[in-house]
This record gives structure tokens, sequence and C-alpha cells, in this order.
């Protein structure tokens, strides 16, 4: 795995190399991080992407036995984050915690306006929606707010760099996590075309749930060309020091791309295109982009990637790849450790929907486990969460765990 993760896929045209965009952020003069300090985010599913880079990657420390029964199940469900303790369920407009052992629920915290997935770190749980609103871990009260208005589109929250960032109508800002005090806020970013002339054009901030990411000494933000000045062609991507919010570079994508969301390893940026329905992978220069067909959802892990189509279920990496075929067939990848959990289920079809591990390195299947039951239409939309310790998953019972014998007793 180690040396997967320190080659470039360019050559099959998922990602780009450690020399590339990633690497020119750190070795610039611009940020603010010290370079001997690697930046490591909160353990387990913490954010909308399982991590603040949205790689939808969890490494474990004891590694990851493959779960064998239904551990638990909570009467409602929704948008989750989860650690090896806690689980953080967004329902309604409100949160609650769940004791991950048990399942029994420590804290609800109400009436928050909150409409997307939580993100945890350093013992707070944020929730956006028509306001920011950060919530102690522990014990479920409200530390601060910081309202955004009815209307208001936000993307996902970021806890990371001692911040929380998170695009609202159309702006950037960087809220302090301790009291939610305002650090930096940038409304629109200069980016020089690939074609049509030499004119900056100023774009505005995308508000799509995966419209940030953090990863070493940088924060990733989608810019929208169809909301900026002119109905700009072609999305855009920039890079900004954490703590003084500076630019460090920005780059368009090539003409008529427009993008889902981001995905970010410290070797690796990705760009979910809406478009083409494909990934893009980024390198320096003005035309080095490659770009994988039918993925719509990523999952990566250093340089490695894992991307879910609405035909295929595959893995490009640097000395091997493969591919599962099925229409609407898979969920969107998770990888915990070396192996990758799907939800599968084939379209009308009367078999018992499943959860599926795969080997990461070669696609053979490691376990599966087979519910009782079919609920789900297909396996298309279904999600997993995944920790060292769990799989969680939606069912008609509520939030369901599973977990391996032994984890829970």
């Amino acid at each position: 795995m180690a040396d997967w993760q320190r080659r470039s896929v360019l050559a099959t045209g998922a990602t780009l190399s450690a020399g590339g965009i990633l690497a020119s952020i750190g070795s610039g003069a611009a940020s603010s991080q010290d370079d001997d300090d690697s930046f490591e985010g909160p353990s387990g599913w913490s954010s909308y992407g399982a991590n603040t880079g949205n790689s939808r990657y969890v490494p474990t420390e004891n590694g990851f036995s493959s779960p064998d029964r239904i551990d638990w199940q909570y009467e409602e469900s929704g948008s989750l984050v989860a650690t090896n303790e806690m689980v953080y369920l967004r329902t309604g407009e409100g949160v609650h915690a769940l004791d991950a052992e048990s399942g029994t629920c420590v804290w609800t915290c109400e009436k928050v306006h909150a409409t997307g997935t939580p993100a945890v770190g350093n013992g707070t749980v944020y929730v956006v929606g028509s306001q920011l609103t950060a919530i102690d871990a522990e014990s479920g009260e409200v530390q601060w707010s910081e309202p955004f208005g009815d209307e208001a589109a936000a993307s996902e929250p970021v806890a990371a760099f001692g911040s929380v960032y998170v695009t609202v109508d159309g702006a950037l800002y960087a809220f302090a996590e301790a009291d939610g005090s305002l650090e930096w806020k940038c409304e629109s970013v200069g980016v020089t075309p690939k074609q049509g002339g030499a004119d900056e054009i100023r774009y505005v901030f995308s508000t799509r749930a995966s419209a940030v990411v953090a990863v070493d000494n940088a924060v990733w933000a989608l810019l929208d060309g169809r909301a900026s000045e002119g109905s700009v062609d072609a999305d855009a991507v920039v890079a900004f020091d954490p703590e003084a919010g500076t630019t460090q570079r920005a780059d368009q994508l090539n003409p008529g791309d427009f993008a889902n969301g981001l995905a970010a390893t410290d070797e690796a940026l990705f760009v979910e295109n809406a478009s083409e329905e494909g990934v893009t992978g980024l390198e320096n220069g003005p035309d080095c982009q490659r770009f994988v067909s039918d993925a719509l959802t990523t999952a990566a892990v250093g340089s490695i990637s894992v991307t879910r189509g609405r035909y295929e279920l595959k893995m490009t990496g640097p000395e091997s790849s493969w591919c599962k075929t099925g229409a609407h067939s898979y969920g969107p990848p998770a990888i915990v450790d070396g192996t990758v959990v799907v939800a599968h289920s084939n379209p009308g079809s009367s078999d018992p929907d499943k959860i599926v591990g795969y080997c990461l390195e070669d696609g053979c299947e490691e376990w599966c486990f087979t519910f009782d039951d079919t609920q789900w239409s297909d396996g298309f939309n279904e999600e997993c969460i995944v920790t060292e310790d769990a799989v969680y998953v939606s069912r008609d019972e509520g939030l369901t765990a599973l977990c391996p014998h032994g984890t829970h007793s």
C-alpha cells in the first residue's frame, strides 16, 4: 500500500501526482502552516465525506473485521458522522447523539435549523442549515451559532486548522471553532481563463455539499461558473492558506466542465464532473487534466481512486485496476483500511440487500453481509458509513449498525 501512495496514476487517467498541484502548494512561500507538521483530521467518519478531504477513507489502528450481525437499530435515520464511541445523527432539524456500542440516545439537540451532514472535531459537533451551529459533543448544549438566513444555500461544514469552513450564498467563510468569530471571508476569486483572452474572470463559490475540502497546507474550494459573471463556461478550483485566507492558486477546468464537488488526499485532487458524469484529475500546467468516465462518486487513499458511476464500480491505481459492472447496483464507495465497502442491490431483483467488502488492491470479494429481506429498490443511493468497529446504513427500521461478533460484547 505504501508504494501505491507514492506514485502517480495519471497514466491511467485518475489523479494527479504528488509532484503536481498539491505539492506546489506545500512548497510555496504563501502557506502559514509548518511544513514539518502533518495535518491530521479527526478520527472516524468525521465529516460529510468521511474526513476533511471528502475522500471517503477511514484508516484504522487495529484493522477492520467484517460485520456479521446487526448490532442495534435506532428508530430514526438521516445524515450522520461516527467515531468509535459516538454517532451524531442529523434527523429533521436537530441532532441526536447515540452511543456507538448500544445505539442508546445520549442527548438530542432539536430545532437548530439543521439540513445537512454534521462535522465533528475537538469535542464539538457542527451542523449547517439556515445557520452554522456548534454543539458540545458531550452535553448536547449549543455553544454558539452564526445565522445565514432562511433561504441561504450552504455547503457542508469542514472543521480543520482550528476553523470551520463553509460556503454560503457564493462566498467562503472561515469561522473560529472556539467561538464562531469570523476569521476571514472571500466573496470572489479572479481566475485566468484557459481560452478566450487573458483577462481574469471573477468567480463566486459553489455551495454544493462537498464544495470545500482541507488537506495539508491548503483549503480547496469549488468555484461556480454558472453563478459567476457572464455565466462562465467552466467551473474552477482555488486553494487558500487556511489561516490567512490568501489565495495560493486557482485553476479553471476545461471548457464545458461543471462539477458536483471535490475530493482530496495529500497526493491527489479529484473533481467530480457533473456535465460529463466522470471524475477529473488535475496536474500542473494549463492543459494537464485527466478524466475517468462513468464516475459520480469518489473514494480515495493516496493516489488510488475508487469511483462509482451509473454502470460501474472501479478502482484505478498505478500498478493495477479492477471493475465491477451493474447498472445502479452499487452505492457510494467507502474505503476502510484496504477494503472497499459498498451497498449492493440489483434493480428489480428479489434478492436480499447486501453490504459487500472488496479488496482494494485486486477487487476480490472479502466478505458479504446479507440482510433477511429486500428493502432497497437498487443499491445506487444507499450509503455505508464506516468506522473501525462498525458499518452504518439506513433501513426501513431506522439507522442500522452492523458489527463483527465480539466488538460490542
